[in-house]
């Protein structure tokens, strides 16, 4: 055992129940809560992280939310809760755990990302009371503990966006028709390059959730 850690359990020998209690909370005070215990403590009572939304907190969002990657990609079949854990809730976790980060919603057009994505996230920040006030529209909104929420549709043009520290891209791609179309996986990839790679700086973390296409019917 290291020396420091031998004289800390001297230390506690002689303390009493409460006054280790009150170390323990003084020496934790400031520590983030990991994203599952956030997202557990913001669920509805009887609604908590079931297995699945466990896995995707500890080995997606709470990797991402410390740095040990930048990059996660996430591939799901539909109706498992992908928007839900992540897109809807990681927004107003980092507003208040990060504050004046500016943060960015895409998926694959502007009233998807919107109504989708965006609708739901600002919900939850109202909810939490970090939503500033005022804060009405879909595309674009400010949060009390500084930073925005950029809400942007695979194609739109990149007018306004501010330095970037979170990107959430949200299925990008709508159909299996897409995804088998050349065209559109060009489309998509120019104007990724183009439109976000641009303001997407070494510190920026990025998550991209994708519907599983081999999952999903033609139409």
């Amino acid at each position: 055992m290291p020396r420091h850690e031998e004289e800390i359990q001297k230390l506690l020998q002689y303390m009493t129940e409460e006054e280790k209690q009150e170390w323990y909370a003084a020496l934790t005070a400031n520590e983030k809560p990991s994203y599952l215990q956030w997202y557990n403590s913001v669920a509805a009572e009887g609604m908590e992280a079931p297995k699945h939304i466990e896995w995707i907190c500890n080995n997606v969002a709470q990797p991402l939310i410390d740095g040990e990657y930048n990059r996660v990609i996430l591939s799901m079949p539909p109706q498992h809760s992908k928007s839900f854990s992540l897109t809807h809730r990681l927004p107003v976790y980092w507003g208040e755990q990060f504050p004046g980060d500016n943060i960015l919603l895409t998926g694959y057009s502007q009233e998807f990302a919107e109504t989708n994505l965006s609708f739901w996230a600002r919900q939850i920040a109202h909810e939490r009371k970090i939503l500033a006030p005022n804060a009405k529209a879909l595309n674009s909104w400010k949060l009390r503990t500084g930073g925005t929420v950029n809400v942007r549709g695979v194609g739109a043009p990149p007018t306004g966006l501010p330095k970037l520290k979170l990107i959430i891209a949200d299925d990008p791609i709508k159909s299996r028709e897409d995804a088998n179309s050349e065209v559109e996986r060009n489309r998509i990839w120019d104007w990724w390059r183009g439109t976000i790679v641009q303001r997407d700086r070494k510190s920026t973390r990025l998550n991209s959730s994708h519907t599983d296409i081999s999952r999903m019917p033609s139409s």
